[in-house]
């Protein structure tokens, strides 16, 4: 497993900011793996904000489901957390690279976890954990 966080030094991370990660990072690993797909799950209620927050299910009834075009500024204005997952189904690894936001308790960071990478994907995620003037780089774990 290999995570880390891009934490913004001034503001929160706004939805252009986390659109135009979710995209390029899409694009990257599209390179290396032809096969992915790409799916956002957000939590759009309180109830369910408060017990995924907990209990680490990713799909279930209360979470919507949208693809990279369905993606707008009104599912970001109305969800609280917000995944995006990309798979490649083509493997029969379990490769997984998740790349999410917690506009409650972590609204400054844009969080990447993978597994099962290859060398490839590993240098092409690597790539947004770059320090810059406004982006610092973190652990992976929200900061509470």
């Amino acid at each position: 497993m290999h995570r880390f966080s891009r934490d913004k030094r001034f503001l929160e991370v706004s939805f252009e900011q986390f659109l135009a990660t979710t995209k390029e990072v899409t694009k990257s690993l599209s390179r290396t793996r032809p096969g992915l797909s790409a799916t956002f799950v957000t939590c759009e209620d309180l109830a369910t904000y408060a017990y995924s927050t907990d209990a680490f299910v990713w799909r279930d009834k209360n979470r919507s489901v949208y693809t990279l075009e369905q993606f707008t500024k009104s599912v970001w204005d109305k969800s609280y957390s917000i995944h995006l997952t990309l798979k490649d189904e083509t493997t029969s690894n379990s490769f997984t690279v998740w790349v999410s936001i917690d506009r409650v308790v972590s609204p400054k960071s844009i969080f990447f976890y993978g597994q099962n990478m290859s060398d490839a994907t590993l240098q092409a995620i690597n790539l947004f954990a770059r320090r810059s003037l406004f982006w610092g780089i973190g652990d992976g774990f929200p900061k509470t």
